[in-house]
């Protein structure tokens, strides 16, 4: 039985209105494949247990719904244990704190006084669905509004069954200042007790593997109650009492120290850094003594981070992407067991070992491709055995999916741009293919070689794609960042627009060229057309930012404003940059689409696109789907949007090839 358990409610009335619009034309062809590609993962979150012996699975159910179902792998049981309800609040990850209790978090955006608002829960639950409670700081009378969080878990205690610890922000002071400090909380009686001082300058707060809060990150506000850009990175002394600064970061361009927690051994902590231009690295004493150590650094790339797994969360790699992620680890012994997995499974060489038993016997194994979306597994250290568990889209399963291509091309400066090349399963090059730019989003991010199931889509339905890691994409260093996509938009636009010559220049169908993207992509998708109006025949747009001035102003009294404000800058960029202030120079048909309850971008971009559009006499469509977020987390949504999608570019520029029929590969 799935158990909602009335504690859980939220109190936070979602709004519910609607946005009709008629079904897309029909396209048998392409109506299958829009399902199984948009359907959602069947995989939201995993985690292993502590002995191994179990797995919770967070899957998805009825649209945007999710279940946590515990599997039981001696005997193959699978249980759900709670269910999250669509109109009230949304299941994100659940984690074992020990065999038999586990911890949820709960996340829904909801409209407060005409706000969009994120609020987060955190509650505990007994393996059969039994004991149900909400952890952390809960509303009282003496809030003078919505209380947004109820904290966030810096520590699970692996050796403290009772107990986790938790980063909460409470009012410190009678002007209704909050700050942060960390409590230890009793995961049964749900009882507190405090472990870090309540403090309006900590801006985040982390623990070293045996729960003692030892890390603060410290900012400082301006008169207005925002975050400033500067902000310092504190570490405790072994003995608890002498703070040290470690290091400084840049809020707004990230080129300082960004420390990422305590190294294995507690004596020193993991820290990114600047060297040569990219993010390295670096192993911090944690005594004060100022002594640091280089673990790593690319000559190509910067590193992402640290992978990190087992009973204490140890650190065993360095996380770097060059086409595909790629690891430098430091315990021989994973590397070795990396090594061997990538051997037993050649067809899908990018794998991962998530997670841990607290014995280090059972590894929780993820392994996929380009071509394939990827299989979870279970590794038996003790008898050396790979046990298969599921697929992550078993819509998928048997379909041959399109080998994707690292390219480069030049920018009208000859710099040579990275991109990936999606071809339709069978063909070998561009001759007469239509084709679609598709950047990414961010602007601060990139794309790599895996599996990207709008890609496939895209390349199923028999069109080629690319994918441009522009200038402005994050990832490649400094340089390459330039000053970022929106102030550095014409850089951005004019490399995306030159993979879209590319193209060409290997013999794509000019006719049939599109760009569609989503989030900053589906700005790029549409600003893109601003810088050459003639270059696309159709741009479609997921999410947008379509405006630069009401960028800056969605963030107005929140504390980020400084630094949004600062990252998107001043200047003429603001107009000329924005797709809306531009919308009479767009030479091509646009189909917008948006969630009502997108925190991520605010649906007034769409909004206001579509008002620019209509006044420039531009063909054009908007299609809102209430109730859902950026990532339109709903199967049925995707599903929907990608036939509309396919539906308009058949409209626009003509048919493509026949899509690729379902392969032959045993399931």
């Amino acid at each position: 039985m799935i158990r909602r358990h009335p504690a859980l409610w939220l109190l936070i009335a979602l709004a519910a209105a609607t946005t009709a619009h008629a079904a897309p034309p029909a396209l048998p062809h392409l109506d299958d494949l829009a399902a199984r590609f948009g359907a959602r993962p069947d995989v939201g979150a995993i985690a292993l247990s502590p002995e191994g012996n179990a797995l919770v699975v967070v899957a998805p159910i009825d649209g945007t719904r999710s279940v946590a179902i515990v599997h039981d792998l001696g005997t193959d049981k699978r249980a759900p244990i709670i269910a999250d309800t669509k109109s009230e609040f949304a299941l994100q990850g659940c984690t074992f704190k020990t065999d038999v209790r586990l911890i949820c978090t709960l996340f829904t955006p909801a409209n407060v006084e005409g706000t969009l608002l994120s609020f987060t829960r955190i509650f505990a639950v007994d393996r059969d669905g039994r004991n149900v409670k909400l952890l952390g700081r809960q509303p009282t009378a003496a809030d003078s509004g919505p209380m947004q969080s109820s904290g966030e878990i810096l520590d699970l205690l692996p050796d403290d069954p009772a107990h986790i610890v938790m980063g909460i922000r409470a009012r410190v002071g009678g002007d209704g200042s909050m700050g942060l400090g960390a409590e230890l909380v009793d995961v049964t009686t749900t009882r507190m007790h405090t472990l870090e001082p309540y403090r309006e300058e900590n801006m985040g707060l982390a623990t070293d593997s045996h729960g003692h809060v030892r890390i603060r990150s410290l900012g400082s506000k301006d008169f207005s109650g925002a975050w400033k850009r500067a902000m310092r990175y504190a570490v405790r002394a072994e003995d608890g009492k002498t703070w040290t600064t470690v290091g400084t970061d840049d809020l707004f361009s990230g080129g300082g120290t960004d420390v990422i927690g305590f190294d294995g051994d507690d004596k020193s902590i993991l820290a990114l850094k600047p060297k040569d231009g990219r993010r390295a690295l670096y192993r911090l004493a944690a005594d004060g003594s100022g002594h640091e150590e280089l673990l790593f650094a690319s000559d190509k790339v910067d590193v992402d981070g640290v992978m990190r797994i087992g009973k204490y969360a140890r650190p065993v790699a360095a996380r770097y992407t060059l086409d595909s992620t790629e690891y430098k680890f430091f315990d021989s012994n994973i590397e070795r067991l990396a090594r061997l997995l990538r051997k037993a499974l050649p067809d899908t060489p990018q794998v991962t070992i998530l997670d841990e038993s607290w014995n280090g016997k059972k590894k929780l194994i993820y392994a996929g491709s380009d071509t394939n979306p990827g299989t979870f597994y279970i590794y038996n250290a003790d008898t050396h055995e790979l046990a298969l568990l599921f697929a992550e889209r078993p819509e998928l399963v048997g379909r041959k999916m399109a080998a994707v291509r690292a390219v480069d091309y030049a920018a009208a400066d000859r710099t040579r741009i990275p991109a990936y090349l999606t071809l339709p399963p069978g063909k070998t090059d561009l001759s007469d293919l239509p084709a679609i730019v598709m950047p990414h989003g961010g602007p601060s991010a990139r794309d790599e070689r895996g599996f990207d199931w709008l890609a496939q889509f895209w390349a199923a339905s028999g069109y080629a794609v690319l994918q441009p890691n522009f200038r402005g994409s994050s990832g490649y260093g400094e340089k390459w960042f330039v000053e970022n996509g929106f102030k550095s938009w014409h850089i951005a636009m004019g490399d995306i627009n030159d993979g879209a010559r590319w193209l060409l220049s290997q013999h794509a169908d000019a006719s049939r060229l599109a760009i569609f993207g989503w989030s900053y992509g589906g700005y790029a998708a549409l600003q893109a057309n601003v810088l050459d109006p003639k270059l696309y025949k159709a741009a479609i747009a997921v999410a947008p930012v379509t405006d630069l001035s009401l960028l800056k102003s969605e963030s107005a009294g929140f504390e980020d404003e400084r630094i949004r404000r600062d990252f998107i800058g001043t200047g003429p960029h603001i107009v000329e940059g924005s797709p809306a202030k531009n919308a009479a120079r767009i030479g091509v048909p646009v189909l917008i689409f948006q969630g009502d309850k997108d925190l991520n971008v605010d649906i007034a971009q769409a909004r206001r696109m579509d008002a620019a559009l209509v006044h420039a006499g531009k063909p054009h469509r908007l299609i809102v789907y209430p109730g859902l977020d950026h990532q339109l987390d709903d199967g049925d949504a995707r599903a929907d949007m990608l036939r509309r999608s396919a539906a308009f570019l058949v409209d626009t520029m003509g048919a493509p090839v026949s899509p690729v029929a379902a392969s032959s590969t045993p399931k």
